[in-house]
């Protein structure tokens, strides 16, 4: 769910975050035609229009119009509707920018969650115009197929000749983390550093760089649903499947180098703990680096936090996540709640009690290398401190630069266990595992996991037998007691402690 806030915290925030990792938010600027964070309940019509700029959709699925690309919820919806017919039976959304703007200097970045149909759910960049060798190009910044290829990022620069002939791809693919494409929200970005030059970003992580071979400006930016040749379109019982039709897209966020608008072409160090990485949908440790280098733990559901523990154990244990707004989110796994700052006073208790990811749970990740990081609230402005001259060092929002106490530091830590238990004639076969879960008593591979909440878990089965599946939950899903159910109705309960 998305949270409304005030135009300037909107815009410090959108400052900080919006653009590619590495870069000094000072040097951007945002482009409001190929920005939206699309709140309300009204598609804006002076930034958009329906459909693509020269093309219908590819049958059996051409591009709709209001049913089928709207806003609701403070999201956009891309929907799948069927209408009937021999041969366009379907309708998909699809809108595009008024105008063609996305150009040389631009950075430009998606979240979105795919719909789960065998349908793409697109986010592009393509125009129509010819170079001065007459080329035409096309930039696909995420190809999401949620049915096919739930775990993967599939970006491609397309340098066709006139009429798409002698077409000369350049595709890549890169691992997602975290839910399924079609599960969860992904953050998918382009770097348009100069008229030969792009680099790819998946939530905020730097991929790859590739040099084209045709000029690529001005484009119109696309987002939209589509059917493709090569995969067998989805049935009217799917179509009309509410969990099933939807592409959901949280925001479009768009910025222009300024200054030196051609940028730096050399990609950031990625490796490691190293430079600007922030190891979203990871479970980290934290850890005073000076004095008596205690671990950050959070004990119970209220409870302030506190760098005292000697090891890592359940307490000492945080899940990284993307804040919608920006930034990332602190989940304690002690207690499935988030890390959040509620005063802004100088003496402002941090405390592993939010039940959403809100204004309080909002933090800025600035990374110091080699491993070390400092947390800073943006609701306070302050920077998370645990003092090194203080045994049981209680961790409070009160620093107010980036210094030696305001730095923690972080790592990667293993997963928990997986528990389970033999329920209406399923079990699990090892026990405990890791991982991977291995179900005996089903051979459906299409089943769902579910919290206690109801929320859907991210994972991807395979059929491992005539009477057996395996399960491969996500690294990062939290403690808890999870649910397994197959169509038949067959359930497990699935406990990760």
């Amino acid at each position: 769910m998305k949270f409304f806030i005030s135009l300037m915290s909107l815009m410090l925030c959108l400052s900080i975050w919006a653009q590619p990792a590495g870069e000094n938010p000072a040097n951007w600027t945002k482009v409001n035609s190929l920005s939206d964070e699309f709140s309300g309940n009204s598609l804006n019509q002076g930034k958009w229009e329906f459909g693509h700029p020269w093309w219908r959709g590819r049958s059996p699925a051409i591009f709709g119009r209001g049913a089928n690309a709207f806003v609701s919820n403070n999201r956009l919806v891309i929907r799948a509707t069927w209408v009937g017919g021999n041969r366009d039976y379907m309708r998909s959304g699809a809108i595009r920018s008024k105008n063609r703007d996305m150009a040389v200097g631009m950075y430009s970045e998606c979240s979105y969650k795919a719909n789960s149909l065998n349908m793409g759910s697109n986010f592009w960049f393509a125009h129509n115009a010819r170079d001065n060798q007459n080329r035409e190009d096309e930039i696909d910044v995420q190809e999401a197929f949620g049915s096919r290829f739930p775990r993967i990022m599939n970006t491609n620069v397309h340098n066709p000749q006139p009429n798409f002939t002698n077409d000369q791809p350049q595709p890549n693919k890169f691992n997602v983390s975290g839910p399924d494409i079609d599960k969860g929200f992904h953050r998918y970005g382009v770097w348009i550093v100069n008229n030969r030059t792009l680099r790819f970003y998946l939530d905020g992580v730097f991929k790859k760089q590739v040099t084209t071979n045709s000029t690529i400006e001005p484009l119109w930016m696309i987002i939209n649903s589509e059917t493709y040749d090569w995969m067998t379109p989805p049935t009217q019982a799917q179509v009309n499947d509410g969990s099933k039709r939807d592409m959901l897209v949280d925001y479009v966020r768009t910025w222009r180098k300024t200054g030196n608008a051609q940028g730096n072409p050399n990609p950031p160090n990625n490796g490691g703990n190293a430079g600007t990485d922030v190891p979203i949908n990871k479970v980290i440790s934290l850890r005073k680096t000076g004095g008596d280098r205690k671990y950050v733990t959070g004990e119970r559901s209220g409870s302030q936090l506190i760098a005292r523990a000697t090891s890592v154990r359940g307490w000492e244990r945080f899940r990284v996540e993307s804040h919608p707004k920006g930034g990332v989110a602190l989940k304690a796994l002690s207690n499935n709640k988030y890390v959040q700052v509620l005063d802004r006073n100088a003496e402002a208790p941090v405390r592993n009690q939010g039940n959403f990811k809100g204004d309080w749970e909002q933090f800025e990740w600035k990374s110091k290398g080699n491993g070390k990081v400092a947390l800073k609230s943006i609701h306070s402005g302050k920077w998370l401190q645990a003092a090194w001259n203080q045994n049981n060092a209680i961790v409070r929002a009160r620093g107010n630069a980036d210094r030696r106490w305001e730095t923690f530091d972080w790592q990667v830590v293993n997963g928990q266990k997986i528990l389970g238990q033999q329920s209406q004639g399923l079990k699990i076969t090892t026990n405990p595992v890791k991982d991977i879960v291995a179900v005996e008593g089903t051979a459906d591979v299409d089943v769902q996991v579910f919290d206690q909440t109801g929320a859907d878990v991210g994972f991807s089965v395979i059929k491992t037998s005539e009477n057996s599946i395996e399960l491969d939950l996500d690294d990062d899903i939290a403690n808890g007691i999870y649910f397994l159910t197959t169509k038949t109705g067959q359930t497990l309960k699935i406990v990760k402690q």
